[in-house]
């Protein structure tokens, strides 16, 4: 009797894993179905949550305001993450009022990372022009109170080589990509010119800079140029023992 059993179980066992590796795609597409669907029910769920702490302290006069900022922030973001532009840019240009006078003549973060939030969402909603004008405005703000070779200052210049180089690959005119590419190039090596001012000119953000220079000399159509930075970036990559992908 035991044989018999024994035979039977591992007959189920076989069957069963006829069906299991049949069906295992069917099955893992669904997994990642209900990934995808839990994903968006969560962004969902936290938008809404974020609406009514928001609401709530809007409607309550005694709300604190760093309590009010940090509730449109955090529905701003929320927002951009359902990429409902619109709504999150309004909100953030509200935060850009509500903080500007918070330090007069003085360095005023709250201003700074309410302007380079709105920067980011015009960046990934394709406002390339609006993007352009708040990044600029945080670089004026920071190189007017902060030290020039602060790494903040180094920040704002990364995002202005970023957004000259996306804004120029949408030009079907060589010359405008151009000469978008090249104001990029500008402000890279700006960047290596403060890194180095900074001794991080053999840290990873210079390598960074060095690759995103290669791109940028690269599309202009500079081979020479482009492989010369290549080769910087790649000899601090290795320097460091980091891996990093070609652009």
């Amino acid at each position: 009797m035991r044989k018999i059993f024994i035979v039977k179980a591992l007959l189920i066992v076989f069957v069963f894993a006829i069906v299991i590796g049949g069906t295992f795609p069917v099955r893992q597409a669904a997994v990642e179905n209900e990934k995808l669907n839990h994903y968006d029910t969560q962004i969902e769920q936290n938008l809404e949550l974020a609406r009514v702490r928001y609401n709530r302290l809007l409607a309550n006069p005694g709300a604190n305001l760093d309590d009010l900022l940090n509730a449109r922030s955090e529905l701003a973001t929320a927002l951009w993450a359902k990429q409902e532009f619109q709504e999150a840019v309004q909100l953030y240009t509200m935060q850009m009022a509500a903080t500007w006078g918070l330090k007069p003549n003085a360095y005023n973060e709250k201003w700074v990372n309410a302007c380079r939030q709105l920067a980011d969402i015009h960046r990934d909603a394709n406002q390339m022009e609006a993007a352009l004008i708040c990044y600029k405005s945080v670089y004026d703000h920071d190189s007017k109170y902060l030290p020039a070779d602060d790494l903040r200052v180094v920040r704002d210049l990364n995002n202005l080589a970023m957004i000259y180089y996306m804004r120029g690959t949408g030009f079907e005119e060589k010359d405008k990509r151009h000469k978008d590419f090249a104001q990029a190039e500008t402000y890279l090596k700006q960047v290596l010119t403060l890194l180095e001012k900074a001794g991080l000119s053999k840290s990873s953000r210079a390598a960074t800079a060095y690759w995103n220079l290669y791109l940028v000399v690269r599309d202009q159509d500079r081979a020479l140029d482009a492989e010369s930075y290549r080769k910087l970036a790649e000899g601090l990559d290795k320097s460091m023992n980091r891996l990093c992908r070609e652009p």
